[in-house]
């Protein structure tokens, strides 16, 4: 996907035996503002992907119905009575040049910061996990804001992916190579896994 404010791609692997993945992303964009979420619909098959569609169809429909917080809180709400997800959000704001980020449970986040000076190119950030599950129990919510440049890359991926997947990243590939090359390198193979690679553009 491409637009003025981000371009992504998503990968996914979907556990053997079962009709469908578990694990869904989501990426919005409006004006000056876009929005991306990945969430893991807890265990495996039809009632983990029914889970993590309903947050899907909240994200995808609540661009304009306040900050990520309140998202989150809408999305808890739909998945009342389901098995539960766990999710990361992000949001990004052209104007002020910032992410803004906020995760749910165990899908990993990283923010790479495009660095020179670096032999890899790039500073690492990690997204603070909150312990919960959406549609269960939440915990105390609070986002965490970082200044974004063109070319920053922001990543999610469910634990069905291995924990080092942005530990050789080249950041100026193209995001569904970075995506693909998640996939096929890290992941476990144990459970369904999806990864979501956002680049900035600004």
């Amino acid at each position: 996907m491409s637009d003025a404010i981000i371009e992504s791609a998503a990968a996914f692997y979907t556990l053997p035996g079962q009709d469908e993945c578990g694990d869904r992303q989501a990426v919005v964009s409006k004006g000056h503002s876009a929005v991306a979420a990945v969430i893991d619909g807890i265990g495996h098959g039809a009632e983990a992907a029914e889970a993590a569609e309903r947050a899907v169809a909240m994200v995808r429909g609540g661009l304009d119905g306040g900050d990520l917080i309140e998202m989150l809180k809408r999305c808890h709400t739909s998945l009342t009575g389901s098995r539960g997800a766990v999710m990361n959000l992000a949001s990004f704001d052209q104007k002020q040049g910032t992410l803004t980020w906020l995760g749910i449970g165990n899908v990993e986040g990283r923010l790479l910061l495009r660095n020179k000076d670096k032999d890899s190119g790039y500073v690492r950030q990690h997204l603070l996990l909150r312990p919960g599950v959406v549609g269960q129990r939440l915990p105390s919510l609070q986002v965490a804001v970082n200044r974004v440049q063109p070319g920053d890359l922001v990543i999610f991926a469910t634990d069905g992916v291995a924990p080092d997947f942005a530990d050789h990243i080249k950041i100026d590939s193209p995001v569904s190579e970075i995506a693909n090359g998640i996939i096929s390198r890290y992941c476990k193979k144990t459970d369904d896994a999806l990864a979501l690679v956002i680049r900035y553009l600004g």
